[in-house]
């Protein structure tokens, strides 16, 4: 895995990846649906985990942000089976072009997604917990590394 788990790991382009998948998710699904492959709630709910995810990270990089209500139904159960099963689909894609550098980055980034939001493990209300614990991390990494180079520059 090269995932970065750092401060340059914590990327905003992770909100990117998500609706990313979100669109390639709906885009997919009625072909799906159509063969009986899935049901419509089912292929509905995934999307709307996507998203989820993509406005937990729109969120929790721009403080601006107010997360969507609807956005706190979701738990972290589901958060966690819809990226491991994005790294599964990310890890066949991969042994089909071996050689996809924008496919393995794309794994890379849904398995340091994965692993941030495998740190947090608040039951209720656990998009809004997660965005704020995100935004909370982010600001002691970016010190934490301003207080190094300062160090570094000394």
């Amino acid at each position: 895995m090269t995932a970065d788990l750092t401060i340059a790991g914590f990327q905003p382009d992770f909100a990117n990846l998500a609706e990313h998948i979100a669109s390639e998710r709906a885009a997919i699904y009625p072909a799906k649906i159509e063969a009986k492959a899935m049901t419509q709630a089912d292929a509905d709910h995934r999307i709307f985990v996507a998203r989820a995810i993509a406005e937990i990270w729109r969120c929790a990089t721009d403080v601006h942000l107010r997360p969507k209500p609807g956005l706190l139904r979701l738990t972290r159960g589901e958060v966690l089976a819809d990226l491991d099963r994005a790294i599964d689909i990310a890890d066949r894609r991969i042994l089909k072009a071996p050689d996809d550098r924008h496919r393995q980055h794309e794994r890379d980034q849904l398995t340091a997604m994965r692993w941030w939001h495998a740190r947090y493990d608040h039951p209720s209300a656990y998009a809004l917990s997660m965005i704020l614990n995100l935004r909370y991390d982010a600001l002691q990494l970016q010190l934490r590394a301003e207080a190094d180079s300062g160090k570094a520059a000394a």
